[in-house]
């Protein structure tokens, strides 16, 4: 595989998917690159990360300062438009780091037109006017690379708002020809400029880490990097992957999967004869070649992967409105699924705690013991422990309304949740007690319990527990515990945002 096709796999930042944006990455980056000024990983700590993170003269670090001394790098923001920003591709195929359309400044919607000519542009907006009101607008357009393969998005200038009837005549853009559609309840706008390439501040892609699985780092041209902490790839199997639990459980950077399609063999679509199939698209290739799924139904955060199978020439059909032959697009190939393959072929992770300059916090990590140290992504949810409870936590706004570090669950750390059940057999006295279901935990037991933002020490196993189930049960499918009196949230650790 070429690694231009590699670096097309990667994945984009998960805040920007979150926008509705699929980026690529579209740099030949030196695999070799050291980390580059500023990075830790040749300082001689051996708990320094292989990529730090910095502020520039225009993207600055949003941080959490937390009450122990620790600090947390959250998000980028893009101070001259006064927004959030992340790094995708915009109408020129260059990287440039990206307003997130929120509702204000930045909305999201769609270039429209007045006349039947497409002409004379207005702005769409897509949701109703908040307050503050938005001065910019966003409309991401699906496959709008020059290769036709990504998505890109446009940023415009708001003028004034528009009265528009909802039943007036308006008009969108098709590939080939201007539609008109009735204009609705949407907000409108005039369009006063557009926001191009050259007013966003771009970015330098390159990788990471001396070993196996290199990181994704960003570089931007005023003097701020980012360390993604959603795109990596490796090297061994020439391809992108994404940090995610094993099937043992373990964490691993298992390779960015190709879909396995749900057809069948016959016209009729019928029970019996369904054929899994990978389909490996003639166009727009993003270069995956394995397939994940659920590796255990009652742990279905840990993942199994496929390779391969031999390729499939046969008919295939699936079914929609009807059962219908797919028509494979040009150069597209059918495989069927391929053997699993077992974790040990892919590069793990260590989850370890360590000091970083707090009294009470300790960092999250991940090391492969190959050349690259990071922090947890937040997706795990274990990005912090607070040693004085001796818990893993995750920052959330607590009933007191402040940012405070409360006890998390994750795949790893069982948490119980508080709910109403009954200590006697006829399901006549209620008791409050927590349940988990212990089979994805390796024998680990709860420590605290949760009912939403309210937190409980669990104080040990519970006796004898009913429910009722249209008679009144013994508890056996989970594991049942007594819980103490709520914790109070000046109890843990708060953080307040603040900008670089």
């Amino acid at each position: 595989m070429q690694l231009r096709a590699l670096l097309h796999g990667v994945v984009l930042l998960a805040g920007l998917a979150g926008a509705g944006l699929t980026a690529a990455c579209g740099s030949d980056s030196d695999s070799s690159a050291d980390s580059g000024p500023g990075d830790d990983a040749d300082a001689g700590d051996p708990n320094a990360l292989d990529c730090q993170g910095r502020s520039g003269t225009r993207i600055r670090q949003v941080v959490r300062n937390q009450s122990d001394g620790s600090v947390d790098l959250l998000r980028l923001y893009d101070k001259d438009l006064g927004e959030t920003c992340t790094y995708g591709l915009v109408s020129d195929g260059s990287l440039r780091c990206v307003p997130v359309a929120d509702g204000a400044p930045f909305a999201t919607g769609a270039v429209m037109y007045t006349d039947p000519g497409c002409n004379n542009r207005i702005a769409q907006l897509a949701a109703p006017i908040g307050d503050p009101a938005p001065t910019y607008m966003q409309e991401v357009v699906p496959g709008g690379s020059a290769d036709g393969c990504t998505g890109i998005v446009l940023n415009f200038e708001l003028g004034n708002q528009l009265a528009v009837d909802p039943a007036t005549t308006i008009y969108r853009q098709d590939p080939d020809s201007c539609v008109g559609v009735t204009a609705g309840t949407s907000p409108y706008f005039e369009i006063a400029d557009e926001l191009g390439p050259e007013d966003l501040v771009g970015g330098t892609e390159s990788f990471v880490g001396e070993g196996r699985i290199q990181q994704r780092r960003l570089d931007g041209d005023d003097g701020s990097r980012f360390c993604d902490l959603a795109s990596f790839r490796d090297l061994e199997l020439e391809t992108s992957c994404q940090l995610t639990y094993g099937e043992d459980n373990s964490i691993e950077c298992l390779p960015s999967p190709l879909p396995i399609g749900a057809y069948y063999s016959d016209a009729a679509c019928g029970a019996g004869t369904e054929l899994p199939l990978m389909v490996v698209p003639g166009t727009c290739d993003t270069g995956a070649r394995y397939a994940q799924e659920v590796a255990l139904a009652a742990c279905n955060y840990r993942r199994r992967v496929h390779a391969l199978g031999a390729e499939y020439d046969g008919a295939y059909f699936e079914m929609g409105g009807s059962c219908t032959e797919v028509t494979p697009g040009n150069g597209d190939i059918a495989y069927r699924v391929g053997p699993a393959i077992a974790g040990t072929s892919f590069s793990s992770f260590t989850h370890t705690f360590i000091d970083s300059g707090g009294s009470r916090l300790q960092r999250g990590d991940l090391e492969n013991g190959l050349g690259l140290r990071l922090r947890v992504p937040p997706t795990f949810g274990e990005q912090w422990k607070d040693t004085m409870l001796d818990t893993p936590c995750t920052f959330e706004t607590a009933t007191d309304e402040m940012l405070r570090c409360l006890p998390s669950g994750s795949s790893q750390t069982p948490i119980g949740t508080v709910g109403q059940r009954f200590s006697d057999t006829g399901c006549a006295t209620p008791v409050t007690v927590a349940e988990v279901n212990l089979a994805c935990f390796g024998g680990a037991e709860p420590t605290y319990a949760r009912d939403g933002l309210h937190v409980y020490p669990v104080t040990g196993p519970a006796p004898a527990t009913y429910r009722m189930e249209g008679s009144c049960i013994q508890i056996t499918d989970v594991a049942v515990y007594s819980i103490g009196a709520e914790i109070t949230p000046d109890m843990f650790v708060s953080g307040e945002e603040a900008t670089e």
